[in-house]
């Protein structure tokens, strides 16, 4: 691991199918190890709630399978969170295997899943045009296991949704990510605790329009991710004006108190964990997956 000095935040390695160290703490528990196994987790004040589930063997499905036991297992997440007093969807994690692999014509197994993901939110909300702005802040993201793992968290407020306006909404993308759109946003404000603005932010990598940017060029991958960073953060903050450089970006970096990286290539692990030590100096806690 690399050194952080002179004052490092926590900073550790976690496998892909698990849930921030934060969501932890809110939920009181120091580990979910002693959890059996998925299921609903609520926080002793009623605030929190976190849903958990395993999709046995995904990695061997084919196409309309995976959709099939996306939308089965989302509706089960979204009834055990509406059954409990956080009752509102607002962050959510996938940890796909094979995410990008293709199994049919035009069509890669992330599209497969949204598809699934995207009717299950279709039932939950019944109104179509409930889903920009009711569906949580989501990451998805593969790894080299077999097992889909799914968790989403439950607040007992509604938060706001935010998008970024450098990049198009999810749920607007075109054709060419698949029939079905992703069905998550940028960001969700929740109510101030202790007088302290919540935002979490998620799906924010290198990305412009709908487009990814600056193939083969980490440099530039990381500070397109530092912009949007900087740039949902205003968004989320009424009076704080659109960064138009990256000298705007920095001070919105520093708002940030807790991280998870996504890094696809092990051999980075080092030239990102510096460039996140300098640009996001006032985390707390950093969490790399691979």
């Amino acid at each position: 691991m690399t050194s952080f000095s002179p004052n490092p935040p926590q900073c550790q390695t976690v496998c892909p199918q698990g849930v921030p160290g934060w969501v932890l703490r809110l939920l009181g528990s120091a580990s979910l190890q002693d959890q059996p196994g998925p299921g609903l987790i609520e926080s002793s004040d009623g605030a929190w709630s976190l849903a958990r589930a395993v999709i046995a063997n995904a990695d061997e499905m084919d196409d309309e399978t995976l959709r099939l036991e996306t939308r089965s297992t989302y509706q089960s997440l979204l009834e055990q969170i509406n059954s409990s007093c956080a009752v509102y969807p607002v962050r959510g994690w996938n940890a796909i295997p094979s995410i990008t692999r293709a199994q049919s014509p035009g069509q890669d197994r992330y599209m497969a899943f949204n598809a699934g993901r995207h009717e299950a939110y279709h039932d939950f909300f019944q109104d179509p045009g409930s889903i920009e702005h009711g569906v949580p802040t989501a990451s998805a993201i593969g790894h080299d296991g077999q097992d889909l793992a799914i968790s989403l968290l439950g607040h007992d407020h509604a938060g706001r949704a935010i998008e970024n306006p450098r990049q198009i909404p999810a749920t607007r993308y075109s054709s060419r990510y698949g029939p079905t759109p992703p069905s998550f946003v940028r960001a969700t404000v929740l109510p101030a605790h202790d007088q302290m603005m919540q935002v979490l932010v998620a799906g924010t990598a290198s990305v412009v329009g709908e487009d990814s940017c600056h193939h083969d060029d980490l440099d530039q991958q990381l500070a397109e991710t530092y912009r949007n960073l900087g740039t949902v953060l205003a968004s989320a903050c009424d009076e704080l004006p659109l960064p138009k450089s990256d000298k705007d970006t920095a001070p919105r970096l520093r708002c940030y108190q807790n991280a998870r990286v996504y890094i696809r290539r092990a051999q980075d692990f080092d030239c990102v964990a510096d460039s996140v030590r300098l640009a996001m100096p006032e985390l707390r806690e950093i969490e790399y997956v691979h």
